[in-house]
């Protein structure tokens, strides 16, 4: 190689060089540019929260005030949805101190209404939003839940006694606790158990002491009206260890545990009187639902049945009842041919009895005088003795009409279907 070549490969060897520094130098920093447009930002323009937000305002008169705030890539919204969360978790660490289980905390939380914004701060720097708020929360409202709180830690209190009264077969004493918890349960909040525990609770001590129906009443009761699929499931085994309910023990609950007037007459060949074998079998079979029936039919004021059979002296017999504290009236007016008690037609060459009865009813509330619900049924009577008929016409009505299809008057079973005073809708 001559010295023309040497110096040539030299001096290109040295551009080369210098042009891939330049290349890499010039990639440095558009890399360090593209960081510091991300970076820079916030070092340029610092995020500082309002000035009120270094001595927020605490409380006044009328209301307490929570400061609180939220960040979020997601946009201003998800800023203060967090925000608020956060001021809704200092309300709840504020009334529920002594509030240990989480579910307890998330129903209180769920209770916290009527909280308003009282201020609000926002920023962005780049990437995040960020935002500073104060939530204003009412005195009054704070204060009823603080005592549903306090309501409901006493009742715990009740509650670990009648546990302890059923754990010791103290069944009796164990009965007025868990009574006064259902009654009381609706006032209160964050209470150490749930009321299902105590009506299932309940329906054990029923069982222990030996009353089966009462056992049927709460389980039943949580089986058709927790929303809690669990408590569902414990109450239906329960009730399939239990003997089966009498035919009119759904009566019970749709009627609400009232008294019931019973006016039962027939009218055949022998005129229109009192159907006293009805009356004993409607008053067995209702009565083995826990349902107390009165017979009604002879008093003086509602006696008389000429005209309609359900319009003449309606209101007569239910003032009747009013009097004897019935909340309901059952009215069944049994109407029979006894001439023609033994006709028949032929169907197909066979011949084929016609029913000879017609069987009127009416279920009354004794508030109002209003009918709840009404019907009728067509039967044959001829060959039957009267009281063997009783039985067949209270039969059908219990198992095809009042038990299947007579509505629920609204009330339940925990005692708050007491009789509305006269002239009130029962």
């Amino acid at each position: 190689m001559d010295a023309h070549s040497h110096v040539d490969n030299v001096v290109g060897n040295q551009l080369s060089s210098s042009v891939r520094h330049q290349s890499w130098s010039r990639g440095v920093q558009a890399a360090f540019l593209a960081a510091a447009m991300t970076v820079l930002p916030g070092l340029l323009f610092a995020i500082e929260p309002p000035a009120w937000w270094n001595d927020p305002i605490k409380e006044d008169a009328a209301n307490y005030f929570f400061a609180a705030s939220g960040s979020s890539e997601a946009g201003p919204d998800a800023a203060l949805d967090l925000a608020q969360r956060n001021a809704l978790d200092q309300i709840v660490a504020r009334l529920g101190g002594a509030v240990g289980a989480e579910a307890a905390r998330d129903s209180l939380r769920a209770s916290i209404r009527n909280w308003t914004l009282h201020a609000k701060a926002e920023a962005r720097d780049g990437r995040a939003y960020h935002l500073w708020i104060v939530v204003r929360y009412p005195r009054a409202e704070y204060d009823n839940l603080l005592a549903k709180i306090q309501r409901g830690q006493a009742l715990g209190i009740v509650w670990a006694q009648a546990r302890s009264d059923v754990n010791a077969q103290r069944y009796r004493e164990a009965v007025p606790s868990l009574t006064r918890i259902l009654r009381e349960y609706e006032f209160t909040l964050a209470a150490p158990f749930e009321l299902e525990e105590a009506k299932l609770l309940l329906g054990d001590a029923g069982l222990k002491q030996s009353d089966p129906l009462e056992a049927r009443r709460w389980y039943e009761q949580v089986r058709d009206l927790s929303p809690s699929e669990r408590w569902k499931a414990a109450a239906a085994e329960k009730l399939a260890q239990l003997p089966a309910a009498p035919l009119c023990w759904p009566l019970n609950d749709r009627w609400g545990g009232r008294k019931v007037g019973l006016c039962c007459r027939i009218r055949d060949e022998q005129g229109n009187r009192r159907y006293g074998d009805l009356v004993s079998a409607l008053t067995r079979d209702l009565g083995a639902a826990r349902l107390d029936a009165l017979d009604i039919t002879d008093d003086p004021a509602a006696a008389n049945l000429d005209g309609d059979w359900l319009r003449g002296n309606q209101a007569a017999r239910v003032e009747s009842a009013r009097r004897h504290s019935a909340g309901l009236v059952l009215i069944v007016q049994v109407e029979t041919d006894g001439l023609r008690g033994a006709s028949t037609r032929e169907v197909m060459g066979m011949p084929v009895a016609l029913p000879d009865t017609t069987v009127r009813f009416a279920v009354l509330r004794a508030s109002d005088g209003s009918v709840h619900y009404s019907g009728q049924f067509r039967d044959r009577a001829a060959g039957t003795e009267r009281s063997a008929f009783a039985e067949r016409v209270a039969s059908l009505l219990e198992r095809k009409y009042l038990v299947p299809e007579c509505p629920a008057l609204g009330a339940g079973k925990d005692g708050s279907s007491k009789l509305a005073p006269a002239g009130t809708g029962g």
